[in-house]
């Protein structure tokens, strides 16, 4: 039988082979004598399906998170790599291709887990069990799979999603579908993100940190709204988020991506690490070889990741609070390592983004401190860039931006200080670099702005054109299905 109609039953293997339940935090159960025969039957067992969804989203050894977020970093000019063999390259100069391992990955992984999720409310809708708790449930699916629909959509625009259960959960089918159309995957972003709204509570107990919530599905709607340029949607959405009344800004930009404040009011969605299994290992990515930790903690320390020195320069240094976050100066046995001036080849290519402070229980790769994913500053910066595309320059924008600097400690700007819309929204765009580096946001604020395209052919790619704004289907999919069409250009 062909993979890709494997994928499309994968539920009845998700079942055997890797379900988690849920105990606290959405930390894994591992359950293996299970069968689509026995199983849901009950409450319990619904919420460990449940709990199966969101193992697709990125557990540590399905690590979708981190692919999502290296495939919206590596392709822009935020990113560098010390390790220039493997594709680090490729993915720079835009040399990646349809046999491309994580161009693979993301489609496969994500049509699967979407198909995952569609078998799973089959399944729990014919449980008996408290109404509203399965209906909570079955709307936070509805919320990942706005999620993974939108993800798909931005990667590689309308793909063949099957959202009828008497097809996938079909072992025999011999359906090949053709991809969606671009209003269709609208539309369905748009509907799964309404369920989920209609569902899912503002804000859960602790015990239930990371579980979909209105505002995280009102989330992927904003990014949906923004990607499409629907500015009236955008803003409308924008506000529908800050009028549920659980987010607010942080007192200091360090302390949202700190484990001692974990779970705090800026975040709309992170997923929840520990230092046993699920874990962060974002410092082993980032922390160079000379690093010694001032609190001795250890750290695995494989210095890969960098910021270009030209992108830490649109700091204030001295003033923005952000590059406490980025680093040009390093702790070593021999002293303070300024980096920027030194001659080592690995110094030379950047600063080292230090979103995530250091678990003091950490064991060297483990870290326990939570992905962040979807926080309220975004948010603010996308009201504003909706506005000003709306009405022009104006001063709500210019607050707004104001709000996340005043944060920072940069200096507020003013209306005064540009000259029309357009060379605002320039500024909003290194804002948003400077507020969201290194989360996964600036491969779809570089294409929004039309700017995707120039920046890579500044890193020396060639032969390349805006049919590069989406990756490619990968060959394997078309193999196994020839009604997909590629991607123009590939």
């Amino acid at each position: 039988m062909k993979t890709y109609h494997i994928n499309k039953i994968i539920t009845s293997l998700l079942l055997v082979l890797i379900l988690v339940g849920c105990e606290g935090n959405l930390e894994p159960v591992t359950y293996n004598q299970l069968s689509p025969s026995n199983f849901p039957k009950n409450a319990e067992d619904v919420r460990t399906a449940v709990t199966g969804c969101y193992s697709k989203m990125g557990s540590y050894q399905i690590p979708n998170w981190q692919n999502r977020l290296i495939m919206n970093i590596a392709t822009t000019d935020e990113f560098v790599c010390f390790w220039g063999h493997w594709s680090w390259e490729d993915y720079s100069k835009f040399l990646w291709n349809s046999s491309s391992d994580n161009v693979i990955l993301s489609y496969t992984e994500y049509i699967q887990a979407h198909t995952i999720c569609i078998n799973t409310i089959d399944r729990i809708s014919q449980v008996a069990m408290n109404e509203d708790l399965k209906k909570r449930y079955i709307a936070e699916i509805h919320g990942l799979m706005a999620m993974l629909s939108y993800t798909l959509y931005d990667f590689y625009g309308p793909v063949p999603l099957v959202t009828n259960t008497k097809i996938t959960m079909d072992p025999n089918t011999t359906f090949l579908p053709k991809r969606q159309t671009k209003e269709w995957m609208i539309k369905y972003i748009e509907e799964n993100v309404q369920k989920a709204v209609e569902g899912t509570p503002k804000i859960y107990a602790e015990s239930d940190f990371g579980r979909v919530t209105q505002g995280t599905a009102l989330m992927a709607l904003l990014k949906l709204y923004m990607h499409e340029k629907m500015w009236d949607k955008a803003n409308a959405t924008a506000d529908q988020i800050t009028a549920l009344g659980v987010y607010q800004l942080q007192d200091t930009y360090k302390s949202i991506f700190s484990i001692a404040n974990e779970k705090n009011s800026e975040i709309i969605w992170a997923l929840p690490r520990n230092v046993s299994d699920m874990f962060n290992q974002w410092l082993a990515h980032v922390l160079p070889s000379p690093y010694v930790s001032p609190q001795g903690i250890p750290v695995q320390k494989w210095g890969g990741y960098k910021v270009p020195w030209v992108m830490y320069d649109k700091f204030e240094e001295g003033k923005d609070q952000r590059l406490e976050c980025l680093w040009r100066y390093i702790n070593t046995k021999d002293g303070v390592l300024d980096l920027k001036a030194s001659t080592e080849a690995w110094a030379k290519l950047g600063a080292i983004p230090v979103k995530y402070d250091e678990d003091p229980a950490s064991t060297g790769l483990a870290h326990g401190n939570d992905y962040v994913v979807y926080r309220y500053a975004e948010v603010l910066l996308s009201k504003a860039e909706a506005l000003n595309e709306l009405n022009g320059l104006n001063q709500t924008s210019v607050d707004l931006v104001n709000e996340i600097r005043n944060r920072a400690g940069a200096t507020p700007i003013t209306i005064g200080m540009f000259t029309d819309k357009n060379d605002f929204n320039n500024y909003i765009l290194d804002e948003r670099f400077r507020e969201l580096f290194c989360e996964g946001s600036r491969r779809e604020d570089l294409i929004r702005h039309g700017k995707y395209i120039e920046k890579a052919i500044e890193r020396g790619a060639v032969g390349i054109s805006e049919t590069h704004n989406l990756f490619p289907i990968p060959q394997i999919a078309r193999n196994e299905n020839p009604n997909i069409t590629q991607n123009p250009g590939y």
